[in-house]
């Protein structure tokens, strides 16, 4: 019997393996431009160890959000509010709040790509910046939320960081595109990396497959970056949880802060995890399926 569990056992992971293989393959559209290649998948197979909570000496409180998305723009907007405003509420602590990829919209309407993110979409700033800054405002926090933005005729991407007083304080524009961004009209971002102070950590930002890219692990490896915003849709992390690490952790040696994707639009069916991961790669705080959201005190 114990050898049947353990076949059984080794079986489960294999299957893990392989599909989290192929998830992350599916999550670039073309080959990455040069600068931009990705880190491979052997990582995936290490384990890692909790943080020592007790030599930090500074301390921030955090939340990442799963949260579904309908076409209408301003019922996302809504659903942003009453979630930041829910998490404010019964977290009064937490300084940053984080969405996910492309959250006032759906990510993808097969009946109408481009012109469903058209019609979604806005510039930076714009009314929707507006309004997420007056959110940011009104709770006193730091606030992330990804959107398409609109750039003259095309279309990009966008993670904006909004500050306390409503500002925004950066804009990070997704380099290595999906399939499905492709077919929504989507255009390649330059390599883009900013480095913004919350609370005293160095944050960074980044969409989805973007922070695979090694330019990205680089460049904010070499500013110091303590924590990444991290903006995804993706199915990767509910796969990774059997081994209660994320791995790209390791590479940043940063705070990994995923805010993801949950419900389903058309034929796509979102997972919805959200998760914290400490520097090690250990998952420090995971909301698992669904909507909902996580929240954790990280550190330094």
């Amino acid at each position: 019997m114990r050898c049947m569990r353990r076949a059984h056992l080794i079986l489960a992971s294999t299957v893990t393996i392989a599909v989290s293989a192929v998830v992350a393959l599916r999550m670039m559209a073309a080959p990455p431009p040069a600068g931009l290649q990705t880190i491979g998948l052997a990582e995936w197979l290490r384990g890692a160890e909790r943080p020592d909570s007790t030599q930090w000496t500074r301390r921030m409180a955090v939340a990442v959000v799963s949260s579904p998305s309908q076409p209408d723009k301003r019922a996302n907007l809504d659903t942003i509010a009453a979630t930041a405003e829910r998490i404010s509420r019964e977290h009064p602590s937490v300084r940053l709040i984080v969405f996910g990829e492309a959250s006032l919209g759906l990510y993808h309407d097969p009946s109408d790509p481009h012109g469903a993110q058209m019609r979604v979409a806005e510039p930076i700033p714009g009314p929707a910046t507006d309004a997420l800054g007056a959110l940011a405002r009104q709770l006193g926090v730091y606030l992330a939320v990804g959107l398409i933005e609109r750039r003259g005729d095309s279309l990009a991407n966008a993670l904006v960081l909004l500050a306390p007083d409503g500002g925004i304080e950066a804009v990070h524009r997704k380099m290595l595109l999906h399939d499905l961004d492709v077919r929504n009209g989507v255009t390649v971002a330059a390599p883009n990396a900013q480095v913004i102070e919350v609370e005293g950590f160095r944050v960074g930002l980044a969409i989805c497959a973007d922070a695979n890219a090694r330019w990205l692990i680089d460049s904010y490896h070499s500013e110091g970056v303590d924590l990444l915003v991290y903006a995804v849709t993706s199915a990767v992390p509910w796969v990774s949880l059997w081994r209660g690490t994320w791995p790209m952790a390791r590479h940043y040696g940063a705070w990994i802060l995923a805010a993801n994707r949950a419900g389903t639009e058309g034929e796509d069916v979102y997972p919805g995890t959200a998760f914290i991961a400490a520097p090690t790669g250990a998952l420090w705080a995971v909301h698992e399926k669904g909507p909902g959201y996580a929240v954790a005190v990280v550190g330094k």
